[in-house]
């Protein structure tokens, strides 16, 4: 196992998670989620658009960063064999604002100021899951037993969605189908690309 992780060291994961552990130490420095979280009245607020990015980054504690971490490093196993540095970093910031846009507008309620904020790194997990599911079984012949078990995780993983209000599960949908669009027709591109490559050699 010690071999397999060398060699398959999931290093941009590895980083967001730092990033993710960052923030939770920052947070329990002080209540600094006020500043961290999405409102739907932030639609309308161009100076809290930082939020787009930040209300990915709140966690509420070390243990939800622990579960968290684990499922992205366990996907991130799949994703980066496939995916380079530059695309995984696309794939997170651009779920991320997909996803908040989505999000602000079904939810934007200008009469009630505060409702359904949002925050936490979920959505960015089922971006690697629906990336994960999609190479891991394009590839499945490649892949050894704890890379299929770990596909079937994220299979589990991304069916539990959320139904607190409409953005969240619309949102979660659109992103779940967008990267899963995504992912396939960049595996069905490259194995193109390397027939091709091969032929020529040939």
């Amino acid at each position: 196992m010690k071999e397999y992780f060398n060699a398959n060291l999931p290093v941009t994961t590895i980083k967001f998670i730092g990033i993710l552990l960052v923030s939770v130490i920052f947070q329990l420095s002080g209540n600094w989620s006020q500043y961290f979280m999405l409102y739907p009245h932030n639609l309308v607020e161009p100076a809290n658009y930082y939020r787009l990015l930040t209300s990915h980054l709140y966690i509420s504690g070390l243990f939800s960063w622990l579960s968290i971490s684990l499922f992205l490093f366990l996907s991130g196993t799949i994703i980066e064999k496939y995916l380079s540095e530059k695309e995984t970093i696309r794939l997170i910031l651009i779920s991320a604002i997909a996803f908040s846009f989505i999000y602000l507008g079904l939810n934007y309620r200008s009469h009630i100021i505060f409702s359904s904020p949002y925050g936490g790194p979920g959505i960015i997990m089922w971006a690697y899951w629906a990336a994960a599911i999609v190479l891991g079984f394009e590839k499945w012949k490649s892949h050894n037993l704890f890379e299929k078990i770990i596909v079937i995780i994220c299979c589990l993983g991304v069916i539990n969605f959320r139904f607190e209000n409409l953005g969240l599960l619309v949102g979660q949908i659109v992103i779940i189908l967008s990267v899963g669009t995504w992912s396939f027709r960049k595996i069905r591109r490259d194995s193109q690309k390397s027939e091709i490559e091969s032929a020529e050699i040939v």
